[in-house]
């Protein structure tokens, strides 16, 4: 079926072929008409006009009815070629339609997600403003809160490095400030807030990254050209390890470690409190009491041990003043019951042994072994987390540092203890977040593990992080998951 534009063209050409015929008709006339005598013929002249004629002229000469029928039709009924043209408008009209409708979708819904962000943005600014961080470093120690602003005010709480509070009121050299259980003031000169605490919080905080994409991929490395290592889905929680301003360096549910882009993540932050005065002295009377405790079971374990020695010694004196008699009276008696007298002291002897040996056998087997609480097990894996990561034989590592610290005199007899002994584990907001969300699988063996005997470092008590680690200081070192466990 010929278009619209085929059938016009079409017609256009039929009318024409009949406006050239009608004019080629009037010249051979008037040729005919104008001939002299110098004419050959009019016959003649009418065949040279007519030559020039094309053969539609002639068909239309011969017979002009299907022109004048189809232009007719035409004229009379121009309908069905208008509404081919409407329909392919139409279909053309609703595509267009559909196309600015998904562009006007598209732009409202980056808008309505830039709309988001910011307001996320202007939240979070808004929470610094009203948020102090202390500026502090480890070489000071801590930053005293005031009950009053004037240095000369009782102290009620402490700030250590990283400390944070929110901030209640503000005059020229003083802010009231709110961290944990403690109200007070502190000194303008050591503290930030605003866009700076912003910045600071962005770098040190403990950052926590949920996932706001239905399905978000891990990769290699800081780019978009980074290898897809697995993904992370929406609502899922993770620590942070390290970050630049797009992309944060994770480990995922399995235990893979890649990196996430911060655009499709929700960022809560994790801050250092203040203790109070009563905390602090509670902690001190504590831990006066824990070497207090330590002293007199030391004490105990020495006049035990002393007392033993003293028996065995006895026991020996009694032992040889027997075999003295033994022998003496041996002596009286007839070869025979000398032999026999010899041969009951040689059994008596190896039983004696043999006791002895299965006694230290026994005494060994427990001193591999550790006996430990579930509650215990928990709070450690905790820890094993923290300071190596899911890596199983780094976790049984630290694991068996932790345990040869409780039998060793140096340190606290219990699990706990050590793990909370100040400035020895990282028992900081990392830690806490793994008490409170379950430690991994790998940190949960190695802990049970090592209380059952599994040890892979030795009897090593110190150990810290190989990137860290002053080789030459040590006597004797290995390196396991990521850690130098030394002596000194």
């Amino acid at each position: 079926m010929r278009t619209r534009e085929e059938k016009i063209t079409h017609i256009g050409m039929r009318i024409l072929t009949l406006i050239l015929a009608l004019g080629v008709w009037a010249a051979n006339m008037a040729f005919a008409e104008g001939a002299g005598e110098d004419s050959t013929s009019k016959d003649g002249g009418k065949e040279k006009v007519s030559f020039v004629l094309t053969s539609g002229v002639s068909a239309y000469l011969e017979d002009p009815t299907p022109i004048k029928e189809e232009t007719s039709a035409y004229l009379a009924d121009p309908t069905p070629i208008r509404e081919e043209e409407t329909g392919k408008k139409n279909t053309l009209n609703m595509k267009t339609q559909a196309e600015e409708t998904a562009r006007t979708a598209a732009e409202e819904a980056a808008a309505q997600e830039a709309a988001r962000k910011a307001a996320e943005e202007a939240a979070l600014q808004d929470f610094f403003n009203h948020f102090a961080v202390t500026t502090i470093d480890e070489a000071s120690g801590f930053l005293y809160i005031r009950e009053e602003p004037t240095s000369a005010s009782e102290w009620v709480g402490k700030l250590y490095p990283g400390g944070t509070g929110t901030i209640l009121e503000v005059d020229e050299e003083w802010t009231q400030i709110e961290s944990g259980e403690v109200v007070g003031w502190v000194k303008n000169d050591y503290i930030m807030n605003g866009e700076e605490a912003h910045e600071y919080a962005k770098d040190f905080a403990t950052r926590i990254a949920t996932v706001d994409a239905d399905v978000l991929l891990v990769r290699s490395e800081m780019s978009k050209e980074g290898e897809v290592l697995t993904e992370v889905f929406k609502g899922e929680r993770y620590l942070v390890q390290n970050h630049d301003r797009e992309w944060l360096a994770i480990r995922s549910m399995d235990g893979v470690e890649g990196y996430i882009s911060s655009e499709y993540v929700t960022f809560d932050y994790f801050f250092e409190e203040a203790i109070s005065k009563e905390e602090e002295l509670e902690a001190i009377r504590l831990e006066q009491e824990r070497i207090a405790a330590e002293e007199a079971a030391a004490r105990a374990a020495w006049e035990a041990a002393e007392a033993a020695r003293i028996a065995e010694e006895r026991r020996i004196a009694e032992a040889e003043e027997a075999a003295r008699r033994a022998a003496e009276e041996a002596a009286a008696w007839a070869a025979w019951e000398a032999e026999e007298a010899a041969r009951q002291a040689a059994e008596e002897a190896a039983r004696q042994a043999a006791e002895e040996a299965a006694r230290q056998a026994a005494e060994a087997q427990a001193n591999n072994a550790t006996y430990a609480t579930e509650d215990e097990i928990y709070i450690m894996a905790a820890m094993l987390e923290v300071e190596a990561g899911g890596n199983y034989e780094g976790c049984l590592a630290v694991a068996n540092c932790i345990l040869n610290r409780v039998k060793s005199p140096l340190f606290p007899n219990s699990i706990v203890e050590v793990i909370y002994q100040k400035s020895q584990f990282a028992t900081g907001a990392t830690f806490d977040y793994y008490l409170s969300v379950g430690p991994h699988p790998n940190c949960i063996q190695a802990a049970w593990d090592a209380v059952n005997g599994a040890n892979n470092m030795g009897d090593y008590l110190f150990f810290r992080s190989a990137r860290t680690a002053n080789y030459d200081a040590y006597s004797s070192w290995v390196n396991i998951g990521g850690n130098v466990f030394y002596q000194r």
